[in-house]
């Protein structure tokens, strides 16, 4: 049967499109897999023109390329707004990585998905924006079991999700995915002035369903998300926009219902500090933000499962991000902070969900 062994939800870069020329692009990925039967997803969700590949191939160490093909075809075209599944593609070797080689014959590509963690997802040895593919199934022998990171840019960075992942991938034989769209909130769709606003996405509680539960249903779900529900209104948005923490809350509660619908464990996390954040020059904190933020992580411990992301990586000042974990914007995560918070929602899952992992 064919499991989900690799996913990242792209969104729309309308203001800034991809140009990949003709250039091949190499995507590696990694995977938690024995198989050797693979195919790949392709997506054009965002763009008003076809999607033209001109080439795909897949190894298990970069250097011995299978072509992967398309009803038999080495070339193909996604039509605007939907997605395609490729042929198997048998591989000689198995190992934990995937590496996968792309070119597009299409000039420019809104479509996009973003890492800036390299372990679980590299663009050319690096971090950052590549097209074309959203998911990659293994043909295995059994269902696998799968865990969900859900929720805005501090998901979409890949850093706890690569760290957590990891620890996963070393002692179960589960696989993740993930769910982040940078700039996403809980309650609204993307709203902005922002240049990005764009590829924010639809509101959490719009996209939840479709993106978590996409032709698979996974055991976990982890959902870190609000912080941009604070911090964008009166900062590219309608001051109108700020919630009240009963709104966060409700908003919350629908997707653990969702979830339980699913028969899927629903973890929320607890909104890290992000006082010293700046727009435009410009303080985004203040005493009503800070209050909805604490009242809202307040009925977050009240839940039977949840993990207390603000305890860990807050700073001595309770409203602030502690510098260990502080990329420098006060706000997200560093890559090494990340990493730590990761192995710490990995153990905190271990021991408070450990009858499911």
């Amino acid at each position: 049967m064919w499991n989900v062994v690799w996913q990242k939800r792209m969104t729309c870069f309308k203001e800034f499109p991809f140009e990949p020329g003709e250039e091949v692009w190499k995507l590696r990925i990694r995977v938690n897999t024995t198989s050797k039967r693979f195919r790949v997803r392709l997506s054009n969700e965002y763009d008003s023109c076809p999607l033209k590949i001109a080439g795909l191939k897949i190894s298990a160490d970069g250097i011995h390329d299978i072509p992967i093909t398309f009803s038999g075809k080495q070339v193909c075209e996604v039509s605007p707004g939907s997605k395609m599944y490729s042929d198997a593609a048998v591989l000689s070797t198995k190992g934990n990585y995937l590496y996968l080689k792309i070119q597009a014959k299409t000039q420019q590509i809104c479509t996009q998905g973003h890492t800036s963690e390299t372990n679980l997802t590299a663009v050319n040895g690096e971090g950052g924006y590549y097209f074309g593919i959203d998911r990659v199934e293994a043909d295995e022998e059994k269902k696998k079991s799968l865990l969900c990171f859900f929720g805005d840019s501090l998901t979409d960075q890949g850093f706890f999700s690569g760290s957590f992942t990891e620890c996963l991938y070393k002692n179960t034989d589960y696989s993740t995915y993930n769910c982040g769209i940078s700039g996403n909130r809980l309650l609204r769709d993307a709203d902005s002035k922002s240049p990005w606003a764009s590829s924010f996405g639809e509101a959490g509680i719009k996209r939840f369903e479709k993106d978590v539960f996409d032709n698979v249903s996974p055991k976990i779900v982890i959902v870190m998300i609000g912080i941009n529900d604070l911090y964008h209104p009166g900062n590219g948005s309608p001051i109108q926009q700020l919630p009240e923490t009963k709104q966060l809350v409700n908003g919350m509660r629908k997707l653990m219902e969702i979830s339980e619908a699913y028969g899927t464990l629903c973890v929320p996390c607890t909104i890290s500090p992000f006082r010293g954040t700046l727009y435009e020059g410009k303080e985004v904190w203040d005493i009503h933000r800070e209050k909805v933020r604490n009242q809202f992580n307040h009925w977050i411990r009240q839940q039977r499962y949840y993990l207390d992301v603000d305890q860990f990586v807050r700073a001595e000042d309770p409203q602030r991000l502690n510098k260990d974990y502080d990329c420098g914007d006060h706000m997200h995560f560093s890559p090494e902070g990340g990493r730590k918070l990761g192995v710490f929602m990995y153990k905190s899952m271990e021991r408070e969900v450990c009858n499911e992992l």
